[in-house]
C-alpha cells in the first residue's frame, strides 16, 4: 500500500548523495514524484540472442566465456579494446571503442560476458557498444534517462528504492470503469512498469496505458469547450438573407447552398453551434460564410472575421463592401489602419455590425456589443490559443472555422468530436484545373520559355522561395531574383515578411496594375491573394513545402477560364510526393497524404498552440485510441453523476484549472 501524503524532498531518498542530489535539482527533480515522472527517453535490450539465426549487421545481444587476453590500441582520442569470446563451441571477436581500460579492472579470462553490437557474420565478428561482466540477476532491459552526470543504472536504483520504500504518491485520474473496459494498468503500476520493466510486455502495458492518458484528457478538454450551451434560436430574418442571395453576381453550386442550409440550421437551435466548412482553394467558402454573417446581421448582433495575414483580411473587406455596399456597417481593424481607436469605440457602442481583421481582434481593448459569430478563416494557421481568445469575447458564440486544408475524416473526428462539417467538393465549372509539372533544376530551361509565353500574351507570373536570404543557400528571394533577372526584361516585383504593410500593400497594387510582371515572394501569398491575369507559378525548392501548402499556393493561379500551369521545381529527390501533387488535385487526397507524412499539427493549429508536446501519443497512428477517448470523454461529460461522483474528482480538477 501507499502512504497516503508522501512527496518526499530529493536529498532524503535511500541512494542519493549530495552530488546526485545536486545534479537532479539542477534538472528540476526536486522530489519523489517529480523523479519517477522524468520516464525513460529509450531502452537498451539485452535480451540474449541466438547467435545461430543472427543477421548481418543486426544487433544482438550475446553471452559468452572470454577466451583471450584483452588487447588495447591506444588511437587518437580512443582506445581500441578486442578480445575473444567462446559462444557455445566457437569464437567470436569482439571490438570496442573506448576513452578508458576499465575492461581490464573488472572482467578476467573464463569469465562469462555480456554483449551488445553490430554483428559482421562475415568477418565472425561484433563491434560492441555495451560490454560487461554477466550477472544472473541483473535486469535484460535498461532503461536510458538521458541526465548528464548521472548512470542510468544508478538513477534506476534510486527509482528502485522510491517505489520499494513506498516514498512516492501516483494519484489515480482514470475512473475504474475505463481501465477495466481497455484493459489498462492503474497508474501506480504504469509508472513501475515504466521504470523496471521486466520484459517487453511490461513496457507496452505502460505506454498504453499513458497513450490514453494523454488522449482521454486531450479530448476531455476540447469538448468540455464544445459541449452545447443552450442560447435562444438566432431570430434571423430569412426574407432579408434570401434578397441578399438574389444579388450574388452568380448562382450558388449544389454543395454551397446546402453548407448555406446548414448554417441556417445551426442558427435554429437552442444552443450554441460549432461548424468546420471546408473545401478546396476556390471552393467558394467565403461567400457560404458571407451569407450567414449577414444572417446574423438581420439578428442585430455583431459579427467578427479573423484572418491569419492583412492582406487576406483586407480582401474579404474589400469583398463585403462590395457585395453589401451599404446594407450594412462594416470596419477593418488590423495593426496597419488608421483611426483604431474610433473603430473600437464604434465596436464597443454597436455602431460597427461586421469588423474584419488579424489577430487584432483578440486584444483586451477591443470589446464587442452582442456578439453573435465568430468566423475563423484558415482555421488551421491560428493556434487553439488565437482561436478560443476571439470565441470568449461573448463568453459564448457561434463559430465558422473556414478551411482551404480539408482536414482528413479521421482527424476531424478525432480531434473536433461533435463539431458539424460542411464539405464543399464542386468548383466553380469556368475554371480549367491548373497543369502542374515537377521539375529538377536542369530544366529550367523549358519553365523560362513557358514564362516568356504567358508573359508576352500579358498574363502576370508568380515565382516563391522558401526563404528571404542566405537561410537556404540557393533558393532564396536574392538568389532567384538574379536568376530571373538574367532572363526576363519584364517588371519584378518582390513580397517577403520584412516589408512594412504600407510597402507590401503597394508592392500588391503595383503588381496588380502592371501587365506582364512577375512577383517573386515568399510563402505570404498562400492566401489572400486573387489576381486574374496570374497564370504561371513556379515554386523553387518545393520539396521544403508540404503537399497541402503546395496546393494551396497553386490555387493562387487558374482563378480565371484561361489555361494555368504550375512548376515545382527541386533539386532534391522527392519523385513520389511531388508527383502525387503534379497529378492530383484534390485537396482531400493531399491532405490525407500529407498526414500521414507530416503529422496533424498543421491541420488543427497545435503547431501554433505550444501544446502539442505529449510524451506518448502519436498523432499519425493512434487514431483507434483518440476515436476510443472520444467516446469516452463524452460519457464522463455527460454522466449524470459528473459533478458530485469522488471518481471524477481528478477530471474536474484538471478541466477547472485555466489552460487545461
Amino acid at each position: 500500500m501507499q502512504k497516503s501524503d508522501i512527496l518526499v524532498p530529493i536529498k532524503n531518498i535511500k541512494g542519493v548523495g549530495k552530488n546526485t542530489a545536486n545534479i537532479l535539482m539542477d534538472n528540476k527533480i526536486f522530489n519523489t514524484y517529480a523523479l519517477v515522472n522524468h520516464f525513460p527517453k529509450s531502452y537498451d535490450n539485452y535480451f540474449e540472442t541466438d547467435i545461430d539465426l543472427a543477421r548481418h549487421n543486426e544487433v544482438i545481444t550475446i553471452i559468452g566465456r572470454l577466451d583471450s587476453i584483452i588487447n588495447i590500441t591506444p588511437l587518437k582520442k580512443v582506445l581500441k579494446i578486442d578480445f575473444d569470446l567462446l559462444i557455445k563451441t566457437y569464437k567470436i571477436k569482439i571490438i570496442l571503442f573506448r576513452p578508458k581500460d576499465f575492461l581490464t579492472n573488472s572482467i578476467n579470462l573464463g569469465d562469462l560476458v555480456i554483449v551488445k553490437g553490430k554483428y559482421n557474420l562475415y568477418k565472425n565478428e561484433i563491434t560492441a557498444t555495451h560490454v560487461k561482466k554477466y550477472q544472473n540477476n541483473a535486469n535484460k532491459i535498461i532503461p536510458k534517462y538521458q541526465i548528464e552526470g548521472i548512470f542510468d543504472s544508478v538513477y534506476q536504483k534510486i527509482v528502485s528504492n522510491v517505489f520499494l520504500d513506498n516514498n512516492v504518491k501516483i494519484i489515480e485520474n482514470l475512473p475504474d470503469f475505463f481501465l477495466k473496459k481497455h484493459q489498462l494498468l492503474n497508474r501506480y503500476n504504469a509508472y513501475y512498469n515504466i521504470h523496471l520493466p521486466k520484459n517487453l510486455y511490461d513496457i507496452d502495458s505502460a505506454l498504453k496505458r499513458f497513450k490514453y492518458e494523454e488522449a482521454l484528457y486531450l479530448q476531455l478538454a476540447i469538448q468540455n469547450k464544445q459541449n452545447k450551451t443552450k442560447r435562444e434560436p438566432i431570430p434571423f430574418d430569412l426574407n432579408k438573407v434570401k434578397e441578399f442571395i438574389n444579388t450574388i453576381p452568380y448562382t450558388l453550386t449544389k454543395d454551397q447552398k446546402e453548407a448555406v442550409n446548414d448554417i441556417f440550421r445551426d442558427f435554429k437551435n437552442p444552443y450554441y453551434s460549432f461548424r468546420l466548412i471546408q473545401g478546396d482553394v476556390g471552393s467558394g467558402k467565403t461567400i457560404v460564410a458571407t451569407i450567414g454573417l449577414y444572417g446574423m446581421v438581420t439578428a442585430n448582433k455583431q459579427v467578427a472575421i479573423m484572418a491569419p495575414t492583412e492582406i487576406l483580411a483586407n480582401q474579404h473587406y474589400e469583398l463585403l463592401k462590395k457585395l453589401f455596399k451599404d446594407k450594412i456597417r462594416i470596419s477593418l481593424l488590423t495593426q496597419n489602419v488608421k483611426d483604431k481607436n474610433i473603430i473600437k469605440e464604434s465596436l464597443k457602442n454597436k455602431e460597427i455590425d461586421v469588423v474584419i481583421g488579424t489577430q487584432s481582434l483578440i486584444q483586451d481593448d477591443v470589446i464587442f456589443n452582442d456578439l453573435g459569430l465568430v468566423i475563423i478563416d484558415e482555421q488551421h494557421r491560428f493556434g487553439i490559443k488565437d482561436r478560443e481568445s476571439l470565441k470568449a469575447k461573448n463568453d459564448n458564440v457561434d463559430t465558422i472555422y473556414l478551411s482551404a486544408t480539408p482536414i482528413p475524416r479521421t482527424l476531424a473526428i478525432s480531434f473536433f468530436g461533435d463539431i458539424d462539417i460542411s464539405s464543399i467538393n464542386e468548383k466553380p465549372k469556368n475554371r480549367l484545373e491548373v497543369k502542374t509539372f515537377y521539375y529538377s533544376e536542369n530544366k529550367l530551361n523549358d519553365v523560362y520559355q513557358m514564362m516568356h509565353k504567358e508573359l508576352n500574351n500579358n498574363n502576370k507570373v508568380f515565382v516563391v522561395v522558401p526563404a528571404i536570404d542566405s537561410l537556404m543557400k540557393d533558393e532564396n528571394i536574392k538568389t532567384v531574383e538574379k536568376k530571373i533577372k538574367k532572363e526576363f526584361d519584364n517588371p519584378i516585383f518582390l513580397l517577403h515578411g520584412k516589408l512594412k504593410k504600407e510597402e507590401i500593400k503597394d508592392i500588391m497594387n503595383s503588381f496588380e496594375n502592371t501587365d506582364s510582371s512577375i512577383l517573386i515572394s515568399t510563402t505570404m501569398i498562400e492566401v489572400g491573394i486573387d489576381i486574374k491575369e496570374a497564370t504561371v507559378m513556379v515554386i523553387f525548392a518545393a520539396e521544403n513545402f508540404g503537399l497541402s501548402q503546395l496546393h494551396q499556393l497553386r490555387g493562387r493561379i487558374g482563378r480565371n477560364d484561361k489555361q494555368s500551369y504550375c512548376f515545382l521545381i527541386s533539386k532534391k529527390e522527392d519523385v513520389d510526393r511531388l508527383s502525387f501533387l503534379a497529378t492530383n488535385f484534390d485537396g482531400f487526397k493531399l491532405s490525407e497524404y500529407d498526414l500521414l507524412e507530416r503529422g496533424p499539427g498543421e491541420f488543427i493549429g497545435l503547431k501554433q498552440s505550444g501544446k502539442i508536446n505529449y510524451r506518448f501519443l502519436n498523432f499519425n497512428t493512434d487514431f483507434k485510441i483518440l476515436k476510443d477517448t472520444l467516446e469516452d470523454a463524452k460519457k464522463i461529460l455527460n454522466a449524470k453523476d459528473y459533478q458530485t461522483n469522488p471518481k471524477y474528482i481528478q477530471i474536474r480538477k484538471y478541466l477547472n484549472t485555466p489552460n487545461s
